[in-house]
């Protein structure tokens, strides 16, 4: 008849064994896991420069908006001179 320590044992031993697959089953899938955010942290950091230029684009547009109306500014003025000077043409004409 077998020893009952020899089935203790190995019943524990078989515990060992699994809990050290696991474990070393987990690190692997961790590294597999910190490779695959490394790859993913150096494509977002590309995406983050790729779409710098969409930022900039939103500021050159409030700048040409601004410009805009300083352009109908100066063509209000503009208009402005030239109905006096045909003004003053016309009053010397007469």
């Amino acid at each position: 008849m077998t020893e009952p320590w020899i089935i203790g044992f190995s019943i524990a031993a078989f515990v060992v064994v699994a809990a050290a697959l696991l474990l070393i089953i987990i690190i692997l899938q961790a590294r597999r896991i910190a490779a695959l955010a490394k790859t993913a942290l150096s494509v977002v950091a590309e995406i983050e420069e790729n779409t710098n230029s969409i930022w900039a684009i939103n500021q050159t547009n409030k700048v040409a908006k601004d410009l805009l109306g300083g352009a109908g500014a100066i063509e209000e003025n503009a208009g402005a001179i030239v109905s006096a000077l045909n003004a003053a043409d016309q009053k010397k004409a007469s």
